[in-house]
């Protein structure tokens, strides 16, 4: 089958592509990610440092795209689900755009996006279509059940200028809104208080393993709750 044929369910490919935007923002200074285009062909992550005109776009069609300059490269899903490590993809990225990966100590933007994608790769095999988009306005989550983290989102929000409303990335299953990540290291769940994650990344003595783990057990103990007062059948996390 040629390579440009190859195609796996949508969940492998949003899950993966995340974890390769976040390992590139991790590994690079500066590099922040950018939504693109929502549930449209071209919907997935522009990956950008700072001012940068090269850039990377992961695409959750599951192909890769680097344009450095002038040139473009398609990393076609064939090559990245075929790869013997998914951390040989993000070297030959980083080859193309000449980005050195030296890494750094985690910041609060790169814990959340790590976070997520750990999140969408736990639950690929779940019943449930996990999803991510950016949060725009909290009044939405009114109907989730986030009476108690709300005033904590407000709080970011009524702190930062309309031009700079793009650091809140939510999480959901079937369109229902389970959790939202803030580029400034907040884990916001319903009914309870907002989780700080560069705290629990040190808690936990810094292993991000330990990390995705706690956050990941957060997140059903949440769900579980929510569950129950809704008296929902069956959960969305089967």
């Amino acid at each position: 089958m040629p390579a440009e044929d190859f195609l796996a369910a949508e969940r492998f490919h949003v899950a993966q592509m995340w974890w390769i935007a976040s390992e590139l923002a991790y590994r690079n200074a500066n590099v922040h990610l950018r939504e693109t285009n929502p549930f449209d062909f071209y919907d997935g992550l522009e990956v950008r440092a700072e001012g940068a005109d090269d850039f990377v776009f992961c695409n959750f069609n599951g192909a890769v795209h680097v344009l450095p300059g002038s040139q473009h490269t398609i990393i076609q899903p064939a090559e990245i689900f075929g790869a013997q490590s998914p951390h040989d993809i993000v070297k030959r990225i980083e080859r193309l755009t000449g980005w050195l990966g030296a890494g750094g100590p985690s910041t609060t933007a790169t814990l959340a996006y790590r976070a997520i994608a750990a999140v969408l790769t736990a639950k690929a095999n779940s019943k449930a279509r996990f999803l991510t988009t950016k949060l725009i306005d909290p009044g939405q989550l009114f109907n989730h059940g986030y009476d108690t983290a709300l005033g904590g989102i407000e709080a970011h929000f009524t702190d930062r200028t309309p031009s700079a409303l793009t650091g809140f990335w939510q999480v959901t299953a079937n369109s229902h809104i389970v959790a939202v990540f803030s580029e400034s290291g907040w884990l916001f769940l319903p009914r309870r208080k907002p989780y700080d994650l560069m705290a629990g990344y040190q808690k936990h003595r810094r292993e991000f393993d330990d990390l995705s783990a706690a956050v990941l057990a957060l997140i059903n103990r949440a769900a579980h709750v929510n569950r129950q007062i809704r008296q929902h059948s069956g959960s969305i996390f089967d």
